[in-house]
């Protein structure tokens, strides 16, 4: 088939068609997984409910008491550490209101639905930002289909994607929070996307439960007026948040007692770099050496800098975005449930020029059930942990950066749509 002949009615028809049956499938799996767990408290949702209930009861969740209450609670006899950060307040308390178990369900059914709200999220943002962006290929093909497609069309496609993707159900089983950063990070786009101020201040605060990803996003929006405002509004926010923190116990002893907790964290078996994603595994797997989380991190956050200062502007401050999510993926310390986060990456990894779009979709591919391929074995050491899909799941997204960055960076690029809108882009903050 040649490419041209994909922004025909016929092509669409069959998107409609297939987006509508990856819908229902997904919504089957999203019901397979909150019913397979119906009966037990999720392995991770355990320690945010114990943490709630810490501090419910005016005691502080960083400490020995925790690690003793995980074990006569949920039979915990190792890793029973709290090490999140003390924002997370305000979510483990309302959660810890309810028995455990109430709790875990009503935590499966709320990731579900994060999962559809990201969607609806990116769906209502992509036109907006495609408008004034220079990643899009107005005249490649695939972006011409994605262009051509209704918004119920594309939420259907994508959400059915996401409902689908081995990530989604690993957080599902597990418990963990990745699905309620994914939404943050999904908010975060449609906020630029509208220029909505107080979206984006909420969407950050949401981001920066997990700092390792808040801090890609902070990073970006420090070099557009827009971003730096939502940097403003949403450190008070997130201050707010962990505020009853520290009125429980003093900061320096939370922090002392916070910082023992990361560095036991770092020890773990799942938190080796056998068990986590992105530069740190990929190089672990290939010379047996760990980088460490440090350098990995400050390099991903290095080329974020270095990419806004050289190109930022207001008018592409969502590509910026975009960028700084798929270093995230790449350099962040992340394990292979949070990758749901690729999910803001879709649309801007479609609609690229065509090889570069091709080689995306590839890579989604690969991430979509990275665990069903043949797993690696380029070093089996006893005693390490492996998560299935994490090497090629990390390669996936590095694939989508590369891709990302060298888009933003040709000299060549051009987006047909653009230039009548981009003078518009600054348009009042509501």
């Amino acid at each position: 088939m040649n490419l041209a002949d994909l922004n025909t009615r016929r092509m669409r028809r069959y998107v409609f068609v297939l987006a509508r049956i990856g819908f229902a499938a997904g919504l089957v799996h999203l019901s397979y997984q909150v019913a397979k767990h119906w009966g037990e408290v999720t392995l991770d949702f355990r320690f945010f409910w114990l943490a709630g209930e810490f501090w419910a009861n005016g005691v502080s969740p960083y400490g020995q008491a925790f690690t003793a209450a995980a074990e006569e609670r949920f039979g915990i006899v190792s890793g029973g550490i709290w090490y999140y950060t003390p924002n997370w307040l305000p979510v483990a308390v309302l959660y810890s209101l309810v028995e455990p178990l109430t709790a875990s369900r009503i935590w499966s059914f709320v990731n579900a639905g994060l999962l559809l709200g990201a969607s609806a999220l990116n769906v209502a943002a992509f036109r907006s930002w495609a408008k004034i962006s220079a990643l899009p290929d107005q005249s490649a093909p695939v972006a011409q289909l994605a262009m051509s497609l209704s918004p119920r069309t594309l939420f259907f496609g994508h959400a059915g994607f996401m409902a689908l993707a081995q990530a989604t159900g690993n957080t599902i089983h597990l418990g963990q929070s990745s699905l309620l950063i994914y939404f943050g990070a999904s908010l975060l786009v449609y906020a630029y996307a509208q220029k909505r101020l107080g979206i984006g201040a909420l969407s950050l605060a949401l981001l920066m439960l997990k700092p390792q990803l808040g801090l890609f996003a902070v990073t970006t929006l420090f070099f557009s007026d827009y971003g730096r405002r939502v940097i403003f509004l949403a450190a008070p926010l997130s201050l707010a948040m962990a505020l009853p923190a520290f009125a429980i116990s003093s900061p320096p002893e939370m922090i002392a007692a916070m910082l023992t907790g990361i560095s036991q964290y770092t020890e773990q078996a799942y938190n080796l770099p056998s068990a986590m994603t992105g530069v740190r595994h990929i190089f672990w797997q290939a010379s047996a050496i760990d980088p460490g989380t440090a350098l990995c991190l400050g390099l991903g956050l290095s080329l974020t800098a270095i990419i806004g200062m050289r190109l930022a502007t207001d008018a592409r401050a969502t590509d910026l975005l975009f960028v700084a999510f798929a270093a995230a993926l790449v350099f962040a310390p992340l394990h292979v449930y949070d990758f749901g986060l690729a999910g803001t990456l879709m649309f801007a990894a479609a609609t690229l020029p065509t090889r570069a779009a091709i080689l995306c979709i590839f890579a989604y591919g690969v991430f979509w059930r990275a665990g069903n391929l043949l797993q690696p074995t380029l070093i089996e050491t006893p005693g390490y942990l492996y998560y299935p899909g994490s090497l090629y799941a990390s390669l996936a997204m590095l694939m989508v950066l590369l891709s990302l960055v060298a888009r933003w960076c040709s000299p060549q690029r051009t987006n047909t749509t653009q230039t009548p809108r981009a003078q518009a882009a600054a348009r009042p903050v509501r």
